[in-house]
């Protein structure tokens, strides 16, 4: 039988933990880690905070993002972007996830184009 050295053991219990808590419906909360969050539109910032969970409605499906998320960059679609609890409307725009901080750029109303080039005229 192979034997854990002291980190492979430490890391063994510490996921056995995380579990635990996850069937207990607990919040798991590694170091209070929490997801920075900033929502910006070219007007104005939306929301500026943290977060425990952001779900997004990406390109491929809605995905969520939770503390330690691999980096990411994408392109959102039409949907509803939900910081833990509170809904936001998003048009598109784009999402970068990096080191528990993410950042969207988001237009957040439909845009005729025929409507601006005639004012730009």
């Amino acid at each position: 039988a192979k034997t854990m050295d002291g980190f492979s053991s430490l890391v063994l219990r510490f996921s056995e933990a995380v579990v635990i808590q996850a069937l207990r419906g607990q919040r798991i909360v590694i170091g209070d880690k929490l997801l920075s969050v900033k929502i910006v539109t070219p007007e104005k910032v939306i929301f500026q905070g943290k977060a425990d969970r952001v779900i997004l409605p990406g390109e491929a499906g809605v995905f969520e993002v939770l503390p330690f998320h691999k980096t990411i960059l994408s392109r959102l679609l039409a949907g509803t972007i939900v910081i833990d609890e509170e809904p936001f409307t998003v048009f598109r725009g784009v999402v970068k996830v990096a080191f528990n901080r993410v950042t969207i750029i988001m237009e957040n109303k439909r845009v005729n184009i025929k409507q601006e080039k005639a004012k730009g005229k």
